[in-house]
């Protein structure tokens, strides 16, 4: 599904995400890592060269926390 990313460092891009990795109120991460776990600490969310989305079910996900490293 084609995504769009609301606020933060990815605000008005669009994306293709896998169905099944989108379900509401669930996070996504940019980019993806296969390592990282939804577990993150409340007071501290996204990491270090990767941010986090909360997925809101209507092709739109809003910014949590977190930046990107510029390179």
């Amino acid at each position: 599904m084609r995504v769009t990313f609301v606020d933060g460092p990815l605000d008005g891009r669009e994306e293709d995400i896998p169905d099944d990795k989108l379900e509401e109120g669930h996070p996504i991460y940019w980019p993806e890592r296969p390592d990282v776990d939804d577990d993150t600490e409340p007071e501290r969310p996204g990491l270090d060269g990767l941010v986090e989305y909360l997925y809101q079910g209507d092709g739109r996900a809003t910014y949590v926390g977190g930046q990107l490293e510029e390179k």
